[in-house]
């Protein structure tokens, strides 16, 4: 297995839609826009069910949003997919790490996919989350037991994310933290270990 470079340029336009992926390519990795309120720029890889955690050098080792860094650290952290992510009462996006250089998944516990990021033109990183379930799983579902039966592991990469902000209690986001229409690359690369 030699390791790969992919270089997505992603134009999320004035609706939230992708406007162009690449120099004329027709979206080739399925990068998803799913709102108008477009909440993330991202890739998402379907991953065999026993791709089980995670080891990265980057932000943690909680999760971390574009609005909520300072309770992070830069460092090398880990954890189980369960680890990863937290089991609210109503099932929502969790688990989140940001400003990530390095990624390693494991499969049955084992080093198996090693994911390095370079910083876009303006320093920015990508971040990721994997999860048993999609985006649109978890959105669907309004209980725990209501999510489906796993099938793979979830692996997303983002370019882009939108901060938190607490309109569930408060005000929005910021508008520093809010995800605007603009180009945003992710330079990656994979290796087998």
């Amino acid at each position: 297995f030699e390791a790969q470079v992919l270089a997505f340029p992603v134009e999320v336009g004035a609706q939230g839609g992708v406007d162009q992926v690449g120099e004329g390519a027709q979206n080739p990795v399925g990068i998803q826009c799913r709102h108008a309120f477009q909440s993330r720029v991202e890739m998402r890889l379907d991953l065999p069910t026993d791709v089980d955690g995670a080891s990265w050098f980057g932000a943690g080792p909680r999760e971390s949003y574009a609005d909520s860094m300072h309770a992070t650290v830069v460092g090398r952290h880990s954890g189980s997919i369960d680890e990863l992510n937290v089991p609210y009462a109503r099932p929502q996006e969790t688990g989140h790490r940001s400003d990530v250089r390095s990624l390693e998944l494991s499969r049955n516990g084992a080093p198996w996919l090693r994911i390095e990021a370079d910083p876009d033109a303006l320093g920015r990183r990508p971040g990721f989350s994997l999860a048993r379930h999609t985006a649109q799983q978890v959105t669907a579902a309004g209980h725990p037991h209501e999510l489906p039966a796993s099938s793979h592991s979830y692996l997303y990469l983002d370019a882009a994310q939108h901060g938190l902000g607490s309109r569930a209690c408060g005000p929005d986001v910021w508008p520093d933290f809010a995800l605007r229409p603009e180009a945003r690359t992710l330079v990656l690369r994979f290796s087998a270990l």
